[in-house]
């Protein structure tokens, strides 16, 4: 198989790469703030699991929705 696209395909491939690193850094910061919302109003009630509602909010903007489900599975989860 030929892969070679040619030049006249390099700036439509280059625009579809940062579109998609634009939504997923857009996609990572929602659930970033999603879970610092929900850490935080748990942490009102009762004990955050293993650290402050700020880390998990770092930690979500570096591993998306990994660790935005991990969160889930460790508060919210029965």
């Amino acid at each position: 198989m030929n892969f070679n696209f040619g030049p006249e395909w390099a700036e439509t491939i280059q625009i579809v790469f940062v579109a998609f690193f634009v939504l997923t850094a857009i996609i990572h910061i929602m659930f970033a703030i999603g879970v610092f919302h929900s850490a935080s109003k748990l942490g009102r009630n009762r004990v955050l699991h293993f650290v402050p509602e700020v880390v998990w909010m770092i930690a979500t903007l570096f591993g998306g929705v990994f660790v935005a489900t991990a969160f889930w599975a460790i508060h919210h989860s029965n």
